[in-house]
């Protein structure tokens, strides 16, 4: 018998995929959260205890599919978990920022995520489950260029804390888990759409920030080798649904990310803005 049955958004690379086989090897019953067919047959490949379910958060008659699949299949004799951490990464200037990014960056990583979360509630109240935000580091402090990605990732800390508040009376815990970087192939993806984002800007746009751009692209990429491996994530992420006494909140980073986070948060506004500008080369 499997010790728990729980959902994991966004599950087809990199953190998702590390937190499916991570929970799937500590005997969890893994519902694996995939958009493409062919994701599906590879994940399921990893182990017996994943099932992969066609799942794009955004999109409501595959998420009641998706309840429906679980509610029907799921043992309830367990516990039944739900791990939000389906996302995406909008990096750009602000004025240069399309309507229509700005939107897909907020209907997945929080819209998706508040979705997910309202359609399995019943099941999260009747196995006094646990929830498992998975938010970032950007959603503590903002730095140049990701102010979109961060403005979203600081509305989930928004609706997780609520969320912790309002579930508590029913036996259900939520948690929120911060990565830093982390060693994943959307590192790679990023610096791609961020060049393709800079092509796109009108001229007078492209002329006036390309010089900062590519001095936040390089910093980022010399902060690579840094990155963490996304098990770390995936090890975090297990304590909290199976820890008897978890952190609530926690970030999962290399010491220098974590130490330079936690001081930027004790630190006056104007002198975190300086440190950031000098950092990304915004002069």
């Amino acid at each position: 018998m499997n010790s728990s049955t729980t959902l994991v958004t966004g599950a087809s690379t990199g953190i998702g995929l590390e937190i499916a086989k991570a929970l799937a090897s500590s005997g969890h019953a893994v519902y694996a959260g995939v958009r493409r067919e062919k994701d599906a047959k590879e994940l399921e490949a990893q182990s017996p205890n994943i099932k992969a379910l066609i799942l794009d958060i955004t999109k409501p008659d595959q998420l009641e599919k998706a309840f429906e699949t679980i509610a029907a299949e799921c043992d309830s004799s367990v516990p039944f978990h739900l791990v939000n951490n389906a996302g995406v990464a909008v990096s750009a200037p602000i004025e240069t920022v399309s309507l229509e990014a700005l939107r897909e960056q907020f209907e997945v990583n929080v819209f998706g995520a508040v979705s997910a979360t309202q359609k399995f509630s019943s099941l999260l109240r009747a196995r006094e489950g646990r929830v498992v935000m998975i938010g970032s580091v950007s959603g503590l402090v903002s730095a140049p260029f990701l102010g979109v990605y961060s403005a979203s990732k600081f509305a989930l800390e928004a609706v997780t804390s609520s969320l912790r508040m309002e579930m508590a009376p029913f036996g259900v815990r939520v948690f929120m888990v911060r990565p830093g970087q982390v060693a994943t192939p959307i590192w790679e993806k990023n610096f791609s759409r961020e060049k393709e984002l800079l092509d796109q800007m009108p001229s007078e746009a492209r002329s006036r920030y390309a010089p900062f751009i590519e001095s936040f692209l390089k910093t980022v990429k010399g902060d690579v080798p840094a990155a963490i491996p996304a098990s770390k994530i995936a090890d975090a992420v297990v304590d909290c649904l199976e820890g008897s006494s978890p952190r609530e909140t926690r970030i999962v980073a290399s010491a220098e990310t974590r130490l330079g986070i936690l001081a930027a948060l004790q630190i006056p506004l104007w002198l975190r803005e300086q440190v950031l500008k000098k950092k990304y080369g915004i002069n």
